[in-house]
């Protein structure tokens, strides 16, 4: 939870501001009460004063003078924003070793209230109220557009080029970055387009919190997805507050439904390992819903109630997808109590290096067909008959799950010559749920019918029947070999199965395995350099039936579908060599930039289809983007 502010910096955080055009400035500098005949009873409390000491004298008043309002200058001349100096420029080297207590200037000017102030951030000052981190302008709270000259709609943030924060960031400082950040002492969300270098950060401010905070499980690193809690490494939030995949809040209440887990049986060792979080790190934040982001807040106030809250460092955009069920995490109550209305905007673009494709993208991240997306799509559209060579060879990105399906059949077909191939086949089943409320009637599992399991079911993961042959393309479903750093997302091959019980061994390219693997464990087979070879059985993969409370439908399956085509969604946060993109039936705002920014290499991006309708932003987003304060 961000830390108690004095009195003094209280209300800069007052979010009413006045235009400049309606300022205007007393001058007192003459200006005294009318001189009044003295009376007798006045000029006895004047004998009297006298014989008081000095220091409580009244200072003497000059003679009497009218009252001046004056207007204040034009804004061109006034300079709101001082200039760089020695104590205010740019960090040269900041050094892990300075404490709190001895840090540089530029750290202490990132400290609310502590900073020192120069003339024109006196200003600032009568303004605010209170001091603050600078004097701010009202309108530069909004980050400011301008029409490029070839139509291309890009930010201009003002704040940004004043704050020592941004300014690293954009030079790709991050050490100095980590340490302005460490010295706030408060939560911060961390936000920018693709390849801005939000991963990155996260990796740096990782490292940095666990040399301040080294006991064991004090800095903690989770994510909405298996793919993305590979890039940021660490583990799933699903799986270190011990939700289930597809949970959902049974309470509507977060407290409510924070304490309910936590009094289940299950929940003794994960409320262990909550207890001694001193920073947590959540990468991908747009992906995660307001209501599980409310509950893993509560789980961990409840937890730490007689500690030091822990620090929450956020990462994410919410100009690319949103969760797939629920709001967006920025409309949570706790957004407000641990982020306030501040973010850190990186703008810097570190995954692609071609000037007009760098442009493309950040227009594409605003909702914007602009010249330069234009010219993208028609640079990178392929043809006919140069599709039909790589269709089975480049990963395809789709929007609709429908579509991914139909080319990977498709695939499969043309792999396996025609013939028909094997098939893997679910068994279904049904089991009581651990986290039931054990208060009301518990549920009989013989009262739920097969079609209300199936109903269950039908959104799963894992299908209930998967084609397969030798060397086809797989991607994996589960996180149950993360260990060996195969996670939901990885992509692989066929290359034999298992003479025991026929489950498929898949080729993993590209892929290093983890220090301290041996041969053997977690169903590894074989390993080279760069390869490894895994044996995959089948997993249980659950879902809450909602017609039975308490009861959770079960299908056991092997955790692989087809991998010629992915859905969008499942590509965010992933950083993908070459693609072919199918975005004609683009459906959700931040899609189509999702998409494109995949690939760092324009001349590996092959466009499909593309519509300009599709091509829109969240402009609940975008307004947030322009009301926030940049740090």
């Amino acid at each position: 939870m961000p830390a108690k502010r004095s009195a003094a910096s209280s209300s800069s955080e007052d979010s009413t501001c006045v235009s400049d055009d309606a300022l205007i400035e007393l001058d007192c500098s003459d200006a005294v009460p009318p001189r009044q005949a003295k009376s007798l009873s006045t000029t006895a409390r004047q004998a009297a004063a006298d014989a008081f000491p000095k220091r409580f004298k009244p200072s003497p008043v000059s003679s009497a003078a009218p009252l001046v309002l004056r207007a204040l200058p034009p804004e061109e001349t006034r300079g709101w924003q001082s200039t760089p100096s020695a104590t205010t420029g740019a960090v040269n080297s900041i050094s892990s070793r300075h404490s709190r207590h001895s840090v540089p200037p530029e750290v202490l000017h990132a400290l609310p209230g502590v900073a020192s102030r120069g003339p024109s951030d006196d200003v600032g000052a009568r303004r605010r109220g209170g001091g603050n981190d600078r004097a701010v302008r009202p309108d530069d709270r909004i980050a400011r557009r301008r029409r490029a000259p070839d139509g291309a709609t890009a930010a201009v943030d003002g704040l940004a080029e004043a704050s020592p924060i941004g300014r690293c960031a954009a030079t790709g400082r991050w050490g100095d970055v980590c340490e302005l950040l460490f010295a706030r002492i408060n939560s911060a969300f961390v936000s920018g387009g693709p390849g801005a270098g939000k991963s990155t950060l996260l990796r740096k401010l990782r490292s940095f919190l666990a040399e301040r905070y080294s006991a064991d499980g004090e800095v903690i690193v989770v994510a909405p997805t298996g793919t993305s809690a590979k890039t940021a490494g660490g583990m799933t939030y699903h799986s270190f507050f011990g939700f289930g995949r597809e949970y959902v809040p049974l309470r509507a209440d977060p407290r409510e439904e924070a304490e309910r887990l936590l009094s289940t049986d299950r929940y003794g060792p994960i409320k262990r390992r909550l207890r001694p979080v001193r920073a947590l790190l959540l990468d991908e934040v747009s992906m995660v819903p307001a209501a599980n982001l409310s509950v893993m807040f509560e789980m961990l106030s409840i937890i730490q109630r007689d500690a030091r809250p822990c620090l929450w460092f956020a990462f994410g955009d919410f100009l690319q997808l949103g969760p797939v069920k629920g709001e967006m995490a920025y409309k949570a109550p706790c957004w407000s109590i641990l982020f306030g209305g501040s973010f850190l905007e990186l703008t810097g673009t570190f995954r692609q290096r071609d000037p007009g494709f760098i442009q493309a993208v950040r227009d594409a991240r605003v909702g914007n067909h602009s010249r330069a997306v234009q010219k993208l799509v028609k640079e990178c559209s392929i043809p006919d008959d140069e599709y039909n060579k790589i269709k089975t060879t480049i990963l395809h990105l789709m929007p609709l799950h429908k579509a991914v399906v139909k080319h990977n059949r498709e695939c499969l077909s043309r792999l396996s010559s025609g013939a028909a191939p094997e098939v893997f086949r679910a068994v279904d089943g049904l089991q009581l749920d651990p986290d039931r409320d054990m208060s009301g009637t518990q549920p009989v599992l013989d009262k739920v019918s097969d079609r209300t399991r199936a109903a269950a079911l039908a959104d799963c993961v894992a299908p209930p029947v998967l084609a397969h042959c030798l060397h086809a393309r797989v991607m994996v479903i589960s996180n149950r070999s993360k260990d060996l750093g195969v996670c939901h997302g990885s992509i692989g091959f066929i290359v034999a199965y298992d003479e025991a019980d026929g489950s498929p061994v898949v080729r993993f390219d590209n892929h290093v395995l983890p220090p301290g693997i041996e041969r053997g464990s977690g169903g590894l087979r074989d390993m080279g350099d760069t390869w490894i070879e895994v044996a995959l059985p089948p997993a249980k993969f659950t879902a809450r039936v909602l017609a039975a409370p308490g009861v959770l439908a079960v299908r056991m399956q092997v955790p692989l579908v087809l991998g010629w085509a992915s859905t969008i969604h499942l590509s965010q946060s992933l950083s993908i060599s070459e693609a072919v993109l199918e975005l004609s039936e683009c459906f959700e705002a931040g899609m189509v930039n999702t998409a494109l920014s995949r690939v760092p290499d324009k001349a590996r991006l092959h466009i499909r289809s593309f519509s300009a309708g599709r091509l829109f932003a969240d402009q609940a987003a975008l307004k947030l983007y322009e009301e926030w304060r940049r740090l």
